[in-house]
């Protein structure tokens, strides 16, 4: 009855722990797209400023 108990408290940790990782490579990729958008509306701007 313990033995098992401690089973699914682990199995819990360990879904827990690879739903933190998943949401970690999201928070990564987003974090890569909006420095991207922002190197493209820094670009833009620079050019209507200096080029305009």
């Amino acid at each position: 009855m313990h033995g098992t108990r401690q089973l699914e408290l682990r199995s819990a940790s360990e879904m827990s722990s690879d739903l933190g990782e998943q949401i970690g490579g999201v928070m990564d990729t987003t974090k890569y797209i909006i420095f991207f958008i922002a190197l493209i509306v820094l670009a833009l701007v620079i050019r209507t400023v200096f080029g305009g």
